[in-house]
């Protein structure tokens, strides 16, 4: 916390605390007011005589009292909490009634001359601000040496012997320099106190917060492994089919033309082709993947112009397209941009047009179009294949769930490169989402910014 603002909370902490004591006092200050009060009306001598003067004073000066008490717990009562938020008027009312208070025990002191040579008023209300509130030292000094001052001129009205006079001044002049040394002594402690406490505090809410940022990073730490064992786990078992096939179709190949037996050669090497695609489709994603989570991917966003990205993705696929008799409608306008990392953007476009050839029957048609709105650019890839039911919608984009299935031709397929596209996506601050309904077809969009 800042000088300025760590200064300004225990301003307001000593506000809050005077305010309880304020509150507390008034209470008390009631009932002690309210039986000298009632004690000296009962015991009121006839009128005119010096001791009458002196018990009207006195049950005057306590009415003052009362009345300044009373403000006291009313004040501290209605007054909201949040209105501590600019303690300013709080500050006033505290600093004036602290005045009325002292200046009371003033006039208290001056009328009891007129039976006995004391300061006892000035005393104790004197040791009991200074005790009992916080104020800052200007204030403090500024309190008792103008209720010093006031006293000092005001106790010849009622004391005519000198020698009196002197003795109540400097004693006066004593009781307001304690005042004013318990008043700075009980303000600077209290300022120590809650500075090292709001020190403590800030260390406590820093160390809770280092804490959670360790927590979450051990939770991060987690997720990341286990996604790693996850997705090592499907590409080892994945891989294995693809490489399975074409060994054993080499193999057959190798024998067949060992033995000069040309028959079923070209459908050996269409095995083998299919399945050299889907390993080194597994691989792409892998590799991708790996260097995404380790950081050596480049993420290096740029202005694209859209439509050579797609074509050159959609001319990887083409054979594949082709094989299954599926056209591949582009409605890509030429004006068309896309503000992103094109390795990444390659990778989205790759993975959505295979998915949607894979599972597009003999004879479909996938479509690949582009609009612009506002500040982003949406790509979409529909396709007339065999769609996918509710549940797998629910987790198409979660790595935790199976969501591999084969082709409409038996083609295999793990899932992995939607959820890559989906952490590519969110790397540029875009999103990815499907339309989909089994048996109608499928359409991935992704909003990546323009």
């Amino acid at each position: 916390m800042k000088p300025d603002n760590q200064d300004q909370k225990i301003r307001q902490l000593f506000l809050k605390l005077n305010r309880k004591r304020m509150l507390y006092a008034s209470a008390a200050g009631i009932v002690v007011t309210l039986i000298h009060i009632i004690d000296f009306f009962y015991k009121l001598v006839e009128p005119g005589t010096e001791k009458y003067i002196w018990q009207v004073g006195i049950i005057l000066s306590h009415v003052v009292l009362l009345t300044v008490f009373v403000f006291m717990g009313v004040f501290v009562t209605i007054t909201r909490k949040s209105v501590l938020e600019s303690p300013g008027v709080h500050w006033t009312i505290f600093y004036l009634t602290q005045f009325i208070i002292l200046y009371t025990g003033v006039g208290l002191t001056v009328i009891d001359q007129l039976v006995i040579n004391t300061v006892t008023p000035f005393i104790i209300l004197s040791f009991a601000i200074a005790i009992l509130f916080l104020m800052h030292p200007f204030r403090a000094v500024l309190l008792f040496l103008t209720a010093f001052l006031l006293l000092y001129f005001a106790l010849p009205i009622t004391q005519n012997d000198p020698d009196v006079l002197h003795s109540l001044r400097v004693n006066a002049l004593s009781i307001a320099a304690i005042s004013i040394l318990l008043s700075i002594m009980f303000w600077r402690t209290n300022k120590t106190k809650y500075r090292q406490s709001l020190v403590i505090e800030d260390q406590k809410r820093e160390l809770e917060q280092a804490n959670a940022d360790l927590q979450e990073q051990a939770r991060e730490l987690l997720d990341i492994n286990e996604t790693k064992d996850k997705f090592f786990s499907i590409i080892a078992h994945d891989l294995k089919s693809p490489f399975n096939a074409v060994m054993g179709f080499s193999d057959l190949l190798a024998e067949n033309v060992k033995n000069k037996n040309f028959e079923g050669i070209e459908k050996y090497v269409s095995n083998i082709q299919k399945s050299s695609y889907l390993a080194m489709d597994l691989l792409n994603n892998l590799m991708d993947w790996a260097r995404s989570q380790t950081g050596r991917m480049a993420f290096e966003p740029e202005k694209l112009r859209l439509l050579p990205v797609v074509n050159e993705s959609v001319s990887y696929w083409d054979d594949a397209a082709h094989a299954k008799s599926i056209t591949i409608a582009k409605e890509i306008p030429e004006s068309a941009s896309v503000y992103a990392d094109k390795q990444m953007l390659n990778s989205i476009l790759h993975n959505l047009i295979s998915n949607a050839i894979k599972f597009t029957p003999r004879g479909g048609k996938v479509s690949i179009k582009s609009d612009s709105l506002h500040d982003e650019t949406k790509i979409s890839v529909t396709d007339t294949g065999m769609g996918i039911d509710k549940q797998m919608l629910a987790d198409l984009f979660n790595i935790d769930k199976n969501t591999g299935r084969q082709g409409t031709e038996g083609e295999p397929s793990t899932g992995l490169g939607l959820y890559i596209c989906k952490e590519f996506a969110e790397r540029h601050n875009g999103r990815i989402w499907v339309e989909s309904r089994e048996g109608k077809g499928s359409a991935f969009f992704v909003s990546l910014p323009a």
